[in-house]
C-alpha cells in the first residue's frame, strides 16, 4: 500500500513535506519526497497534505492488568502481596487483551505499550513488550521478557498496611540488595534450584534492564547506586523529581510521567509539565509515559503536548513518545521511526500530533489498518 502526499515525520531524517510511504508485507518498504512518489493504484491513499508520524510507544503503564471500571485494591492483576521479592512473575501471564483500554490506546495511535507489573513489591516482577492490537497476548508480544520491575519510595511502604515488610525506604532498599546477593551466590554454584534467583541472573549479567519506580530525588539515586553496587544502570520510571536534580543523573535513561493529575501522595508534591523540559535541557532524552490506567492511555500525545508547551522542545516531545521509548525498550530496529525495514505501524493525524485537539484519522499495525 502507498500513502502519499503526507508529511511525514521520521524521528530520525526530519520532516519530509509531500511525502510518500509504501508498506508491504507488514514493514516499511520505503519512502521518500515526493519528486520520487510511484505511481498511486486504486487502494493507495492520499493524506492530503496531514502529519504522518510512527505509532506511539507507552514505556510504562499496566493496561490489561489493572482493568478497566474495576476497584484497584481488590480486584487488581497487577500487585502479588504474598512475597515482597518476585521477580520470577510475568506480567505476560496476566494480561488481558480485551480490557477496553487496547482499543482506547488504538483509537489514541499508540500502537505498543510496554505493561509491567505494579509498584507495591520492592521486586515485582517482568514487564513485556505488546502490540495494542489483537485477542491473545501471546500474539500481540514483541518482547518477553523486556524488563524487570522494581520500586522504591511510599507505594513498597503501603505492604506495612498489610504487616508486611518492607515499612521504610532502607527496608525496601535491603530487601533488594539481599535478593541481588542470594542471586549472585546462587548463579555461581546452582546447588538447588531457585526461580527467583534464576530470574534475577539476567539483570546480574546485563541481558535484562531493571525499570525502577521512583519518584523522589532521594530514590531515584538510591536506584542508581544500587544498579552501580551490582553492575546494573536502571531506568528510572516516573521521576518526578528529576529535574531538580537533572545536572546529577549522569547518561540515565527516564520513562518520566504521568504529568497531569492530583498529587495523590507526598512524593508527587513536585509535579510538574515543566520536568521533561528540564531533562531535555540537560542532555538527556526522556521517554513519557501514561501509567495508564493512572492517565487514560489515548492521552499519551496530549502528554507530548503539554510537555511541549512548558519548555520541551517540540521534536524531542515527539521523540519521547516515538523514537526514544523504541530506544530504552531496545526495540530501535523494529519501531520508532519511518525507516525502511521497520514493522509498519504508523499514525496519520488530522492535525499536528503536538496539537490538543490531535486525533488519529487513520492508524495501522503491521501495515494493517485499525483505525
Amino acid at each position: 500500500m502507498l500513502i502519499y502526499n503526507a508529511r511525514l515525520h521520521t524521528m530520525r531524517g526530519g520532516v519530509i513535506d509531500g511525502g510518500w510511504i509504501r508498506l508491504e508485507n507488514g514493514l516499511i518498504a520505503a519512502l521518500g519526497e515526493a519528486a520520487a512518489c510511484p505511481a498511486a493504484v486504486d487502494g493507495d491513499m492520499d493524506a492530503g497534505g496531514l502529519p504522518l508520524t510512527p505509532g506511539l510507544i507507552d514505556a510504562h503503564c499496566h493496561i490489561g492488568l489493572f482493568e478497566d471500571s474495576q476497584n484497584f485494591d481488590d480486584t487488581d492483576e497487577a500487585n502479588e502481596w504474598a512475597e515482597p521479592i518476585t521477580p520470577h512473575l510475568r506480567a505476560l501471564d496476566a494480561v488481558n487483551p480485551l480490557d477496553r483500554s487496547f482499543g482506547e490506546a488504538l483509537r489514541g495511535g499508540v500502537t505498543a505499550v510496554c505493561v509491567g507489573p505494579g509498584s507495591l513489591n520492592p521486586i515485582g516482577g517482568q514487564a513485556v513488550v505488546l502490540k495494542t492490537h489483537g485477542r491473545r497476548a501471546d500474539d500481540m508480544a514483541v518482547k518477553q521478557p523486556a524488563a524487570l520491575k522494581m520500586a522504591f519510595g511510599e507505594n513498597p511502604r503501603l505492604r506495612g498496611k498489610r504487616d508486611k515488610p518492607p515499612h521504610t525506604r532502607m527496608g525496601c532498599a535491603a530487601l533488594i540488595r539481599e535478593a541481588l546477593f542470594k542471586a549472585r551466590a546462587y548463579g555461581e554454584n546452582r546447588a538447588e534450584y531457585d526461580m527467583a534467583s534464576e530470574s534475577l541472573l539476567p539483570v546480574l549479567n546485563g541481558e535484562l534492564p531493571v525499570h525502577a519506580h521512583a519518584h523522589r530525588a532521594c530514590d531515584i539515586f538510591t536506584a542508581l547506586r544500587i544498579g552501580a553496587e551490582f553492575g546494573f544502570a536502571p531506568v528510572i520510571v516516573h521521576a518526578t523529581e528529576a529535574g531538580s536534580v537533572a545536572d546529577a543523573l549522569g547518561g540515565a535513561e527516564i520513562i518520566a510521567g504521568p504529568f497531569f493529575g492530583t498529587r495523590s501522595k507526598p512524593e508527587l508534591s513536585g509535579l510538574s509539565y515543566e520536568t521533561p523540559g528540564l531533562l531535555s535541557a540537560a542532555g538527556l532524552k526522556p521517554c513519557l509515559c501514561t501509567d495508564a490506567p493512572e492517565l487514560p492511555i489515548d492521552s499519551l500525545a496530549l502528554t507530548a503536548a503539554l510537555a511541549a508547551r512548558d519548555g520541551m522542545p517540540p521534536d524531542e516531545a515527539l521523540r519521547a513518545v516515538t523514537l526514544y521509548p523504541a530506544r530504552v525498550l531496545k526495540l530501535e530496529h523494529r519501531m520508532g521511526a519511518l525507516k525502511p525495514g521497520l514493522d509498519a505501524d504508523i499514525v496519520l493525524w488530522n492535525t499536528g500530533p503536538l496539537c490538543v485537539d490531535a486525533r488519529p484519522k487513520a492508524v495501522f499495525i503491521g501495515g494493517e489498518r485499525l483505525v
